[in-house]
């Protein structure tokens, strides 16, 4: 250990071997510098005809006891811990195991976070790595590409057959019975619901393609030579090793409700932070033994524990009384859910994307009230073909679909919990009682003129929903919330001059996002009905597009979980989840 207590996160195997981007990583240094030891002698290389320039680890554990880290149990493989990199200061990450600050099972998915691509271009337009794939990493440029060509064949399958059966139905005669009628209405309208549900499917198609291709070295190449074009977004210095002159004061929020198992955990984990200016506020209105878990640390001096005997307002009212008892010098707002396990640098990762550099000086962007970061749910992940199946599906979103939408400029919401916002602007709009605040909160921010950022690179690792009951009651009440405010807001949002034309059209895309389903089964019972009640076809449309629609709808959300998982290097075993997603899809 070293004198913070934390435990090494290296496993130095006798035999193992990095590459030059691996190793630059574990010791915190430019790849670049790594090769000019090599040719400067300081670094003896073994070359692979592939992988390029290898190193013995031996090497490595010398560089790491002379960083303070000698004698310590190592934990992970080095290939691994080459994964969690703490960008934030660019020092030796602070990687633990169960029971230590980030009690992570299983232990090896937390190496596959940290994304090595240049979509962080797309994002934040911040930083400029190497391609993952100028260290060697073959496998993932396969998949990558793989991913990138099924999801571009599969995409253009019902447009082909549109314009196949549309060509075919000129040359049909119309029916002669009202039963024909009946039958090719029922087709017809099979046909609507499978190509408005495959409206949706092109969305994530093309996010999928976009993302995976800003990622292509041939792109990178490219977008090196000329800063041109909307993917290639106007650069700003890097804002993460910011230094406004002092350390803003955050409040972190919590509202637990029923959470005996895990909030012991988060409060664990918010007790260890690394930051030296902040406070936590835990409102609690369970009926088990969460109170009882939370008074181990009620006389810490940073934490204030506040029980109340009713659940009024939902999680949306026991914030608002945790904003109540806030301190007065917050600057900042973090809220997380119980099952939640920030890491130490947490609030600094979320801190940055606050700020833009100009001039050597750091100044708010007054425009970003809030920052969402990736909420990585692996705690579990192994737990079933569910967790699996809902581990691929934050992954998809968080790396796919989020990256897209911030380079588009479009809405992006806050997602409930993992994330930073202005105090300011939170007393200014206050909490909703809404089941749903954090879309309420969203749509409230965008009204008056405020956005909402992302990033995949503060990562907050957390638990996935474990039992289908539990997965579908919570998604019901995400629908039943969602489309509440969806209907509050829906002229507001239309209506506003502070909402850009590309945030309106993605909320069009919210407003009927959780009919997705419902077209779903329409579409197949008119589809079923007309086939075999009636006999009914259009000519070159049924059995074409609409065979092509229902696979293209089926696949597309899959597939972007696939290339989410392919972008954050997880391990093979997670792409289990991709197809398993294909059922919780329609949960």
């Amino acid at each position: 250990m070293d004198d913070k207590g934390h435990v090494a996160p290296w496993k130095i195997e006798e035999s193992g071997l990095v590459d030059e981007q691996q190793l630059a990583r574990i010791l915190g240094v430019d790849a670049g510098a790594i090769r000019r030891a090599v040719r400067a002698g300081q670094l003896d290389a073994e070359k692979d005809p592939v992988r390029g320039n290898m190193f013995y680890l031996d090497s490595v554990r010398k560089r790491l006891a002379a960083a303070g880290w000698d004698g310590i149990e190592p934990l992970l493989t080095a290939q691994q811990a080459a994964g969690r990199l703490r960008i934030s200061h660019g020092e030796l990450a602070n990687l633990v195991t169960e029971g230590k600050l980030n009690p992570v099972r299983p232990l090896p998915g937390m190496a596959a976070r940290y994304p090595a691509s240049e979509v962080e271009d797309i994002i934040e337009g911040g930083r400029t790595r190497e391609m993952i794939t100028e260290a060697g990493a073959v496998l993932r440029l396969m998949l990558s590409n793989l991913v990138l060509v099924v999801a571009i064949l599969i995409a253009i399958f019902p447009l082909i057959a549109l314009v196949r059966g549309t060509t075919a139905l000129a040359g049909v005669d119309q029916p002669h019975s009202v039963i024909d009628w009946v039958g090719v209405i029922l087709a017809g309208l099979a046909l609507l619901a499978g190509g408005i549900f495959f409206c949706y499917s092109v969305r994530y198609y093309v996010a999928t393609i976009i993302v995976l291709a800003s990622a292509a070295p041939w792109l990178l190449r490219y977008r090196h030579q000329r800063r041109e074009g909307r993917i290639a977004v106007a650069r700003e210095r890097d804002p993460s090793h910011l230094n406004l002159g002092y350390d803003p004061f955050v409040s972190i929020q919590i509202a637990a409700y029923n959470e005996e198992t895990v909030i012991g955990r988060l409060l664990e984990a918010c007790e260890k932070l690394e930051y030296p200016n902040y406070e936590v506020i835990l409102v609690d209105d369970s009926t088990d033994g969460t109170a009882d878990v939370a008074e181990r640390w009620a006389g810490h001096p940073r934490f204030k524990i506040i029980h109340r005997p009713h659940r009024s307002g939902f999680k949306g009212g026991a914030l608002r009384v945790a904003m109540d008892a806030m301190d007065s010098r917050a600057e900042y707002v973090v809220v997380f859910d119980a099952d939640a396990v920030p890491f130490p640098d947490s609030i600094q990762r979320l801190l940055p994307h606050f700020y833009e550099v100009r001039d050597g000086r750091a100044h708010r962007k007054h425009h970003v009230a809030a920052v969402q970061s990736y909420q990585w749910h692996v705690l579990n992940k192994d737990q079933s073909w569910l967790t699996e199946a809902v581990r691929a599906e934050y992954s998809g979103s968080y790396m796919i679909e989020r990256p897209f939408q911030q380079a588009l400029g479009g809405m992006k919401m806050v997602a409930g919990t993992a994330y930073m916002i202005r105090s300011d602007v939170l007393r200014k709009v206050g909490w909703g009682t809404s089941i749903t605040e954090d879309w309420e909160l969203t749509l409230h921010l965008y009204t008056l003129g405020y956005k909402v950022a992302y990033t995949p690179f503060a990562e907050t690792p957390a638990e996935c929903v474990s039992g289908v009951r539990k997965l579908s009651r919570q998604r019901m009440r995400w629908a039943e919330g969602h489309s509440f405010n969806v209907k509050k807001w829906f002229g507001l949002i239309f209506t506003s001059p502070m909402v850009s034309a590309v945030e309106k059209v993605e909320f069009a895309f919210y407003v009927t996002y959780y009919l997705q389903a419902v077209l779903l089964l329409i579409g197949t019972f008119c589809w079923v009905v007309a086939e075999l009640g009636f006999h009914a076809r259009i000519p070159g449309w049924t059995a074409v597009l609409g065979w092509s629609l229902v696979l293209a709808n089926l696949l597309s959300l899959p597939l972007m979980n696939a290339a989410g998982l392919v972008l954050e290097e997880a391990p093979i075993g997670d792409f289990r989840g991709a197809l398993g997603s294909i059922v919780t899809a329609y949960l």
